[in-house]
């Protein structure tokens, strides 16, 4: 059977959330959804933490270290879909004015995206705040300073 290429992209979006292999190209292909919970927005509170650190070395393993990740892989996806962070070189992410401002409970973001590719691909309607995320790993106070 042969399918016209937008034929195969049609069954690509409409299989993409639970995974297939791309008709055209061969290649395994998935939708992942990210969720802010209390250990992603963690991620964030730690990168305010480390601002001055500036051997990437050190900064990776405390991540690694502290939530117990295989890799730094897992923090850098949100800090970059949400803006959160910016990697300014290898291992180095720095906090965004956009995290700093969600940190200080400033801003609502949208609690869930669902991404391929590393791209969002659509962005859930409910907005949350620092305050409205369960924060059960890293306590969080209005009255702390970040």
């Amino acid at each position: 059977m042969t399918q016209t290429l937008a034929e195969a992209k049609a069954h690509v979006q409409a299989n993409i959330q639970e995974g297939l292999y791309c008709p055209v190209c061969g290649k395994w292909a998935k939708a992942y959804e990210r969720t802010l919970c209390d250990r992603t927005v963690s991620y964030v509170k730690m990168l305010k933490s480390l601002e001055n650190e500036t051997d990437p070395v050190k900064a990776n393993a405390a991540f690694i270290d502290r939530f117990g990740l295989k890799s730094g892989g897992e923090y850098g996806v949100i800090f970059r879909l949400w803006d959160f962070g910016r990697k300014t070189s290898p291992g180095i992410w720095k906090l965004t004015d956009k995290g700093r401002l969600f940190l200080q409970g400033d801003i609502q973001v949208p609690r869930s995206v669902v991404e391929f590719d590393g791209k969002p691909m659509y962005w859930s309607d409910e907005l949350v705040s620092i305050w409205t995320v369960k924060l059960d790993s890293l306590p969080v106070s209005k009255n702390e300073d970040f």
